[in-house]
């Protein structure tokens, strides 16, 4: 299930890396692999229905003008339906750049997942082209996402930070 999340915020959480840049060793995460990404609450709650047992991001920290390889394997407890959702929250340091809220079905689709998201193990590769121009700064990128009802799926949090 945390998987299938990933591979539902991979467009969103590639804004993260498209923005700042810190390295998985500067973080206590975990989440297995080479990645800033982690979880928002750690460890995680058990009812979150997407378990991640691997994050890769390639290059790590992520380069401005080069393409970034995000890799993730994983499990879903439950079927994900249309209606899914995710609430997006992008900083630059202290700012809010950005707050919105994005159909998880939508954003999967981006990378060849169609909703439902059926329940068992998933692995999941995306490129992703980082622009050349990213202002040097501090960003941190918080997605959570739920179902239909309203249920948590999972929450996930990523920081990096782009240097001049």
């Amino acid at each position: 299930m945390r998987l299938s999340l990933v591979a539902a915020l991979l467009p969103a959480l590639s804004l993260a890396a498209r923005t700042p840049r810190v390295t998985a060793n500067e973080l206590h995460t975990y989440i297995p692999g080479n990645s800033p990404i982690d979880y928002c609450q750690v460890p995680p709650p058990k009812d979150d229905l997407i378990s991640i047992d691997r994050l890769e991001l390639s290059p790590n920290p992520p380069e401005r003008g080069q393409n970034l390889t995000i890799y993730a394997e994983g499990s879903i407890k439950e079927d994900i339906q249309q209606g899914a959702y995710v609430d997006i929250i992008v900083k630059y340091g202290l700012i809010r750049l950005l707050h919105t809220t994005l159909d998880l079905c939508e954003q999967t689709e981006k990378i060849d997942l169609a909703c439902p998201i059926e329940a068992g193990p998933l692995a999941l590769e995306r490129v992703v082209e980082l622009p050349k121009v990213i202002p040097p700064g501090k960003y941190s990128v918080q997605a959570q996402v739920f179902t239909e009802d309203g249920e948590q799926i999972t929450c996930l949090s990523a920081h990096v930070q782009f240097t001049s």
